[in-house]
């Protein structure tokens, strides 16, 4: 797929020049967006010398559409040439970013999105992806990304979001064939970690909550009409002692086919693991629990039909190596499982990865340890 080019400079562009080069870049997000056109797919190289300020919700002129790939735009920071790992910064303190229910096709690299207040950050539809993003909330931030069919999230960090506790939110809430991989998020209070539907595949996230909500469905990964969905390999933590957050992996109503939840780790909820109503036919085991406050592992009906490949596992003490110390390596005991996720079996690896003391940027872990950037390291190809 071509793409073609074009420069953005928060701090030093010209929205009345070329925008073909670094020396010739825009100044703003909203000028391309309304500049760019379906004749091809693009690539907006953002400078990662300032912060880019949006002033409100902003809208390509065209929508890509969805499986339409040769038209899609693509946001990649650089610092003096394209794809050379400089990382882009978007301020939404005065607006919201994005917000459609039919946007489709937009690519975002390597950068960050902070402080975007109580709105959504960012609304689209299908066929999106998110690769190395950090979005930060900065204590103030609710909900942050809402995103319909087939969109792709992996090897982001979301955090800081609002510490209040007035109403339930949601970092990351997708519909139908997503999927959630190898990403870190870190929730307060009354939120939710991850919330999907059908088709999706939800990998080798690690899921930390500070919350202390009791009430409702409040849960860390939440699947409703899970048909044809995997989780696996997943982490989660209740970081905080007094928390009663009601579940770490909630299996919703209405799963009737194919719903597989097996190989997770989650410590401290109020119900670790909770298969809910109408859940038929459908695949678990392999999955390690410690310190569910009420339960380890429930079901709500006996007649609900699970297939166990392998007998979940109760653990007396932490199957982790210090989650005090922010250390979320595997121990011994947790080892000793067997089958466990794939970054378990790269545990050497992952000493400086998203699992590690590190409480920085969670560092790429097995094949992406080269970089942050995804396309400076080879990863991605836009």
């Amino acid at each position: 797929m071509a793409l073609t080019h074009r420069y953005i400079d928060f701090s030093g562009g010209s929205d009345s020049a070329a925008g073909t080069s670094d020396g010739t870049a825009w100044k703003t997000l909203a000028y391309a967006y309304a500049t760019v056109t379906n004749a091809n797919s693009w690539q907006l190289n953002l400078k990662a010398n300032a912060d880019h300020v949006v002033s409100g919700p902003i809208l390509p002129s065209y929508n890509p559409g969805w499986g339409t790939e040769d038209k899609s735009i693509h946001h990649v920071g650089y610092t003096a040439t394209a794809n050379d790992g400089g990382r882009w910064t978007i301020d939404c303190s005065a607006a919201q970013f994005m917000n459609s229910t039919s946007q489709d096709n937009m690519h975002f690299y390597g950068g960050t999105f902070k402080n975007w207040g109580t709105g959504k950050l960012i609304r689209l539809d299908d066929c999106s992806t998110f690769y190395g993003v950090e979005f930060d909330g900065q204590d103030t931030a609710k909900d942050c990304l809402q995103a319909d069919n087939y969109n792709f999230v992996a090897n982001c960090w979301l955090h800081s979001m609002d510490n209040s506790d007035t109403a339930t939110t949601y970092p990351i809430y997708v519909l139908s064939g997503c999927g959630l991989i190898g990403n870190r998020i870190e929730v307060n209070q009354r939120q939710y970690g991850i919330r999907a539907y059908w088709g999706s595949h939800i990998l080798d996230n690690l899921i930390l909550s500070n919350g202390s909500a009791a009430s409702g469905t409040v849960g860390m990964i939440v699947i409703i009409n899970g048909d044809h969905t995997t989780i696996s390999g997943n982490v989660i933590v209740n970081k905080n002692a007094s928390g009663n957050v009601q579940y770490g992996i909630y299996a919703g109503w209405g799963s009737t086919g194919n719903l597989k939840i097996v190989n997770n780790y989650v410590e401290g909820m109020k119900r670790n693991f909770y298969w809910g109503s109408g859940i038929q036919f459908n695949i678990g085991g392999g999955n390690v629990s410690y310190g569910g406050t009420v339960t380890d592992f429930y079901s709500v009906a006996a007649s609900d039909k699970v297939l166990s490949l392998k007998d979940d596992v109760v653990l007396t003490a932490s199957g982790l190596m210090d989650p005090a110390a922010n250390d979320y390596r595997p121990n011994s005991l947790l080892r000793e499982q067997g089958a466990w996720p794939s970054w378990g079996d790269d545990y050497a690896d992952n000493q400086a990865g998203l699992f590690a003391k590190s409480v920085g940027w969670p560092q790429p872990r097995q094949n992406h340890r080269e970089g942050l950037h995804p396309i400076a390291a080879g990863i991605l190809t836009p």
